[in-house]
């Protein structure tokens, strides 16, 4: 399920405001807004996005430009996330609905991935090499890796940022660019809804150990109805 949201100049304002008081330098066009929603319960929102630079600056004031507005849009973001989620909620049947027995809790954004986009001229390797290193950190002694399989796009895939460098003027707006970021946000949900389903089972399970011996034989029956649930969304989620 997917809502896509077309940013008017309010929110445009708003996101004006919030980029200035990180930088002077940088400002952010937000181009569209999309919001989809997965089976397991988990979502995504993207904010598809232009820099406008008006003095130049190196891939690691960008980053760090970056890392420091990502607190200040999560409030945005938990508002869209609340509102297109109601919409959902009110157009679905309720057999539709994940059962939760906290489902009267408002939706929230779990964490940022951020997808660079690099245009680069130089197809040396050390050359790409250098910027990838630049935007992205390494995970260990081995370095980042390459996992792009397309001709003039190289991308490298990471916790919290990843990075996408193409040598192919051709390849803007290209297919490939959003089958990238589908990928990156289907990976990014199943960390999430993971997650999730091992803090809700735990919760569950220790809740029932605490008070088994104090609860009614009914109320006893609804919180092993509530753990057979998880389980059932669990075995589910890993069929598929």
């Amino acid at each position: 399920m997917e809502f896509d949201y077309l940013p008017d100049a309010a929110l445009q304002q708003k996101v004006n405001e919030l980029t200035g008081n990180v930088s002077a330098d940088i400002k952010i066009k937000i181009d569209s807004i999309s919001l989809k929603y997965m089976d397991s319960g988990t979502g995504t929102i993207y904010f598809n996005t232009e820099y406008l630079l008006e003095a130049a600056k190196s891939a690691g004031e960008i980053k760090d430009f970056h890392e420091k507005l990502s607190s200040l849009l999560s409030e945005m973001a938990n508002g869209l996330i609340v509102q297109c989620t109601a919409k959902l909620k009110a157009a679905l049947p309720a057999w539709c609905l994940l059962k939760d027995e906290r489902s009267a809790a408002q939706p929230v954004l779990a964490w940022m991935h951020w997808v660079f986009y690099v245009a680069a001229a130089d197809h040396d390797d050390s050359n790409i090499k250098h910027i990838a290193n630049s935007f992205i950190s390494r995970l260990d002694d081995n370095g980042l890796t390459d996992a792009s399989i397309i001709e003039g796009l190289h991308f490298y895939p990471s916790i919290g940022n990843s990075l996408v460098i193409y040598t192919d003027p051709g390849l803007v707006s290209n297919k490939h660019f959003g089958a990238l970021e589908g990928m990156v946000g289907y990976l990014n949900c199943n960390w999430l809804a993971m997650s999730e389903m091992d803090k809700k089972l735990f919760y569950q399970i220790n809740e029932l150990s605490r008070n088994n011996h104090i609860l009614k034989l009914k109320d006893l029956e609804i919180k092993y109805n509530l753990i057979h649930d998880t389980f059932e969304q669990i075995t589910l989620f890993k069929s598929i």
